[in-house]
Parts: C-alpha cells; structure tokens; sequence
C-alpha cells in the first residue's frame, strides 16, 4: 500500500488552518514555524507539496519563498494568505511561489488546486475536475473513464469506462437531467483537452477553445482581476485603470454580450455547472447582461460590469462567517455579511477604479428589495434601479442553477418558478418588482423541456 503524500505547512495561521485542511485527500500534515535555520535543514521525507502563510513581520516574504524554493526545487509552493495582505501575485511567483490564495474566496480553488498538485507530484489521491458536456459529441470515444457527481450526497458514479463510446441516448439522458458536467480524474485532464482540440480542429470549428477551457479561463481572468484588488495598499490611477481594462476585456473575450449574441442558447449554456466565487461572478455578470439584452432594460455594460464587481466585499467578511450558512448568523455576523455591497464599492474607489457612477449603484444596490427589507440602506421599490434589480435576480437565477453541494440543480425555468412562487408566498416581503418578474417569465417557455425554444427567441 503507498504511502500517504506528506503536505509541508510552513507559517499557517489558526485563521487559514481549518480551510487547508479541509482537503479531503487521505495525506499527512508536516507544520513548521518561519524559522529560516529550520528551513535551511533537510526535510524528510520530502514533501508532495508545500503551504506557506504569511511569516512573522521581522521575515521577508520574499526571503521565505526563496528559502522553502532552495529546499524543495521540485515541489509546488502556494502562499495562502487572507485578501487585503498586499501580496503582489507577480511579485511572488517570480520568488519562488506557484500561486497565490486569497482566503475566504479562493478556498474552492485551493481545495482544487491542492488535490491537482499533488495528482502531479505522483501521490496516489482522487482528485476530479468538471468538463462540460458541450464539448462531447455522439459517438466519442475517451481512453478515460468519466463520472457523474451527485451533489445531494457529494458522491462521483461511474459514467463510461476507457475506450467506451459515449452515443447520443446517453448525451441527452444527460441534458434531460439537467447534467451539464461530467467529471474525469484531474491525471487526464491533458488528454482531454488534446481530445477537444482535435475535435475543434478536424471539424474546422471557428472555435479556438473547448467550452471547458473557456470556462476555466473566464474563471481565471476574474480571479487574477480580484487578485488585484485583494492586494490593498495605494494604487495609481494608472493601476485602477489597468484592472478596469481587464474587466471589459473579460466581458468582450469571455463573456460575450454583443446585441447578435444568441441570448438563450448561452443562458442554457452557461447554466448547471459547478460554482465558486469567481464562476459565480462570471456566471452571475452573463446572466444580467443577457436579461438585460432580452428585455431591452438598463445599460448592458453598465449591469455586466457591477455583476462583475458586485461580491469582491466579500473579502472583507470573516471566513467563519461565510463558512455558515444564513440560519446560523448570529445578529453581529449577519451584519458583517450586510456590510459587503458597501465594502465592495468601497474597494472601487480605493483602488482607483474609474467607472460610471451607475456602476457603482448597481453594486451598491444589489441586495436591496423591493419591499423595503433588503440592505444595506433598505430601499424600496423604484428607489432601486433596474439594473440593480436585475443584477439580484441574475444574482439568486446563478445560485439557483449551479451545482452546489447537498442541493437539488434547478433549470432555467424551475428557477424563475422558484423566485416566482417565494415571492408570491411572501405578500408585502417580495424581493422583486412584480413586473419585472412577469417580464422575466416571459422570456422562458412553457413547455416542460428546457431545450424548448423561448417563445420570443
């Protein structure tokens, strides 16, 4: 039987801890204070992969990464650190780290990123990553096995084994239970982006990448984005608008809202996949721009680019807040979660990002209601904008579609449903503006299917 993989904590906080460890790979746990003489001693055994806080004030950072990259020159080397620590990402990974982690929103990425690299350092872990279904044809044939995951219980199924070809009944057994994923060991990920790129290429596609990879980069581009403004400290005008610039080069590349875009086919695209805080961003910036688009409200850059921006407050709200869910908040937690519209806004403006004035409201707005309950200043009715309005409704459609664990994955139209029917249980505590909601049902088809075609398409 292989031994288990060893992971190196160096300078690890109490606070940071209990999301490291969260792993649920079967590994062995090696703690080290920032001692450089320590550091300087061999390690043994070596570890599988190395997880570096942030040291005492009397230690360079810099001189810490380079130390732990003498000592361990093969194995990869993450600073986990909570966002507002100044920490350059560039700056780091030219000294040593492979990545860097804001903690409380990067945890999901970590977790991940955790389990792949120890995946590349040989250790014998089981580790699964998504792909989207989008990207497979009838009649493909993986030299891997696939897996379907069940949120309800957090269990992987087999799907198809090595070498079996996947036909079209099992495609739309798929799509007819809204299973817009599969998940594949994240060991063959490479040879399940060769697969789709020959795809794209032998069926001379106008596609450059596989809907998977495009996902992932959305993710990627939001989350180098945050990383920016997680870093704190002054930042020139010149900066703050670097970070605007990559913000609409996410929603020209990635995103996509130009007024040809097919809005429902991307909706259903984007809908029932697996979420983070940087997915649930990009997800949540598509879907306000495409009800925006749809319904002819609002600015559509102006909604896509606050859905963008609206949840990096969340930084500022302690990690054992968000861990919990809204049940449990004791009055003070609860209000420190209330406070994130407002620190949102409040990191805009601190680090120099020049946007519309509008953009800033609809963030700021986001979680008001129409009945007057929301936060953070109670707003009531037209008092809220319509661009807000539809950044909450994209906001609730994104978590009510996406795959989140012990929960049941609704469709696009389960979803209006579901808002529709809280709202109506609720007299005088609706969220939403009555007609807004009926102009939103309209866009859907009554039909059973969710492939249907909207009536208006």
């Amino acid at each position: 039987m292989a031994s288990e993989p060893l992971i190196l904590l160096v300078s690890v906080s109490d606070v940071i801890r209990p999301s490291v460890r969260r792993l649920p790979a079967q590994v062995k746990w090696l703690e080290l204070d920032a001692d450089l003489d320590r550091l300087f001693e061999k390690i043994d055994p070596a570890p599988a992969l190395v997880i570096c806080g942030m040291p005492p004030e009397e230690i360079p950072l810099k001189e810490l990464a380079q130390v732990l990259r003498m000592q361990c020159q093969h194995q990869e080397i993450f600073l986990v650190t909570e966002a507002g620590n100044s920490a350059d990402k560039r700056v780091l990974k030219k000294n040593g780290f492979n990545d860097v982690f804001f903690l409380p929103l990067d945890e999901p990425i970590l977790l991940r990123s955790m389990n792949e690299a120890l995946v590349r350092a040989n250790a014998e872990v089981k580790a699964y990553r998504a792909v989207q279904v989008t990207d497979l044809t009838p009649g493909t044939v993986l030299d891997f096995d696939t897996y379907i995951y069940l949120p309800a219980n957090g269990k992987y199924i087999k799907f198809s084994n090595n070498g079996e070809e996947i036909d079209a009944e099992q495609i739309d057994r798929l799509n007819k239970h809204v299973k817009k994923s599969l998940h594949i060991s994240v060991s063959d990920a490479s040879r399940f982006f060769e697969h789709t790129a020959n795809h794209l290429k032998n069926i001379q596609s106008s596609e450059t990448m596989s809907s998977t990879e495009k996902s992932e980069r959305i993710r990627e581009a939001v989350r180098g984005v945050f990383g920016e403004l997680f870093a704190g400290g002054a930042t020139a005008t010149s900066a703050g608008k670097q970070i605007v610039e990559d913000c609409q080069k996410i929603l020209s590349q990635y995103i996509g809202l130009g007024s040809a875009v097919n809005w429902y086919e991307k909706l259903l695209a984007s809908s029932s996949q697996e979420s983070d805080a940087y997915s649930h961003s990009g997800n949540t910036s598509t879907y306000a721009g495409l009800f925006s688009i749809a319904l002819g409200l609002g600015n559509t850059q102006d909604v896509a680019l606050a859905a963008l921006l609206h949840d990096v407050g969340l930084a500022k709200v302690p990690a054992d807040v968000l861990a919990k869910s809204e049940t449990e908040w004791s009055a003070v937690e609860r209000s420190l979660y209330q406070a994130h519209p407002e620190h949102s806004v409040r990191i805009i403006q601190e680090r120099k990002l020049v946007l519309p004035e509008k953009v800033q409201t609809i963030v700021l707005q986001h979680h008001e209601t129409w009945c007057g309950s929301g936060y953070p200043k109670g707003l009531r009715g037209n008092r809220i904008s319509i661009e807000a309005q539809l950044l909450s409704f994209a906001d609730e459609f994104d978590r009510l579609t996406s795959i989140q664990k012990g929960e049941r994955t609704l469709t696009p139209i389960e979803a209006i449903q579901r808002i529709r029917a809280d709202d109506a249980e609720q007299p005088g505590q609706e969220r939403f503006d009555r007609e807004l909601l009926l102009k939103l049902s309209g866009l859907f088809p009554t039909a059973t299917t969710a492939e249907a075609a909207p009536p208006n398409a």
